[in-house]
């Protein structure tokens, strides 16, 4: 039988033939390079060592000072200090706040400070203070512990920081300005009701007495430390250093004992500056900082420390 479809093909015409046909040697036109012949080593010219380097790029020595510019002795003037509009109040409880709203950004951040740091330390246990402020941020507070403060604080890309300077330790927050209640509520209870847990100490404590016994391997360090000795004396509280022996014998009561005589409110100034509005971040204050009161047991006023500046340096180290 006929097949169904007829297949059926239609030759190339001769000149689609011809086009497909592989050219011929003949039709080739061979390629011709020219290379130039290579310099001869006279044609090239090494570089000159006539002409001396200029006398204003030589600065050998002092003798070259004169070379340099003289000096300005006329500046324009400088523009006018504009400070920016501030809210000061104190809380009943004696706690110091400053408000400065900057909405440029959505982002608030709060700093506490408080009297004592390593003035508060006794002088058998230097590292004190220290060694508080770090229990004190990684146990976190009764209500959430280490881990659970830790976790959430970083669901929600904020931060709360204690570190311990020479007369004063500082609790630092930040936060985007939408989670400035609950922020400033979980620093709060950082700083109101701290954990303290003994296994966080024990830690800690190990922790630094690793790194004090190796704290002679950096000849920098050495030098560093046996300098402040030398300038300020050994007994000063800005050349006092911790050792193993005095990190040792830190126990839970002393931590302890520390909180309840620094931290507390007539002896504290808060600062807030980011995106709120001043009346709001004053009510928010007065709720989480409101009723937060000394220590039982705490004198009614608090304990001082020297307002003066470091001491003067040797006449001879001012003279040098």
């Amino acid at each position: 039988p006929a097949p169904l479809l007829a297949a059926t093909t239609t030759p190339a015409s001769a000149a689609t033939a011809a086009a497909l046909q592989p050219p011929s040697d003949a039709s080739l036109t061979p390629l011709t390079t020219s290379i130039a012949p290579a310099s001869s080593p006279a044609s090239i010219s090494a570089p000159s060592t006539s002409s001396p380097i200029p006398t204003s790029l030589r600065f050998t020595g002092p003798e070259a000072l004169h070379l340099l510019p003289p000096l300005p002795t006329s500046f324009p003037p400088l523009p006018d200090l504009k400070l920016p509009q501030y809210t000061m109040t104190t809380l009943p409880n004696g706690l110091r706040i400053f408000l400065l709203p900057d909405p440029e950004v959505p982002l608030v951040r709060a700093t506490l400070l408080m009297r004592g740091g390593q003035y508060g330390s006794p002088p058998d246990k230097v590292g004190l203070a220290s060694l508080t402020a770090a229990v004190q941020r990684a146990g976190g507070s009764t209500r959430h512990p280490g881990p659970s403060l830790d976790g959430r604080l970083e669901e929600l890309a904020a931060g709360v920081e204690v570190g311990a300077g020479v007369q004063a330790v500082s609790v630092d927050m930040a936060c985007l300005a939408e989670d400035v209640e609950e922020v400033m509520g979980l620093m709060a209870e950082v700083v109101r009701s701290p954990a303290l847990p003994p296994a966080q100490l024990d830690l800690l404590r190990a922790q630094l007495i690793n790194g004090l016994q190796h704290q002679n391997d950096s000849p920098a360090a050495i030098a560093r430390r046996k300098m402040t000795k030398l300038l300020y004396g050994s007994d000063s509280l800005y050349a006092r250093t911790p050792t193993p022996a005095s990190i040792s014998s830190i126990t839970p009561a002393d931590l302890r004992a520390y909180v309840d005589r620094w931290e507390r409110p007539d002896a504290a100034v808060l600062g807030v500056v980011g995106a709120f509005q001043p009346e709001d971040m004053l009510q928010l204050l007065a709720r989480e900082w409101g009723d937060w009161a000394p220590a039982e047991g705490q004198p009614e006023v608090p304990p001082e420390v020297p307002r003066s500046r470091p001491p003067a340096l040797p006449p001879r180290v001012r003279a040098a």
